[in-house]
């Protein structure tokens, strides 16, 4: 009977990775798509507002550099997630990895002779 049970706890546990790996992906691919997105309505307004800076240009208008202005912080605002998106995913990963305790810095010793000792 408890062999019965440990098959069928190491199938669950098998068939619930494989589920969350699944889903993992999804997510993956879904932040992946929102992130090109972002790049896409980024660029987009960032050519609004080289248009804008042509049209301060030649016609001189303070409308034209207010406009401007605003296109330049509404393409900052999706650059801004894609930024956050991006480092909080290397944070992520990183703790999954489970190398992230600090590690001293590798300064060369002296010997008693003064000479450095060559650090491996």
């Amino acid at each position: 009977m408890r062999t019965i049970a440990r098959i069928v706890a190491e199938l669950l546990g098998v068939l619930l990775a494989g589920v969350v790996s699944f889903l993992a992906a999804i997510g993956f691919a879904f932040v992946v798509l929102f992130m090109w997105v972002c790049g896409i309505v980024s660029g987009l307004f960032l050519i609004a507002a080289l248009f804008s800076v042509m049209m301060l240009l030649f016609t001189h208008s303070p409308h034209a550099a207010r406009t401007m202005l605003g296109f330049l912080g509404y393409a900052a605002v999706p650059f801004l997630l894609i930024v956050m998106i991006s480092y909080y995913y290397g944070k992520w990963t990183d703790l999954l990895d489970g190398n992230h305790q600090p590690r001293a810095l590798n300064r060369p010793r002296r010997s008693s002779k003064g000479q450095f000792i060559p650090m491996p």
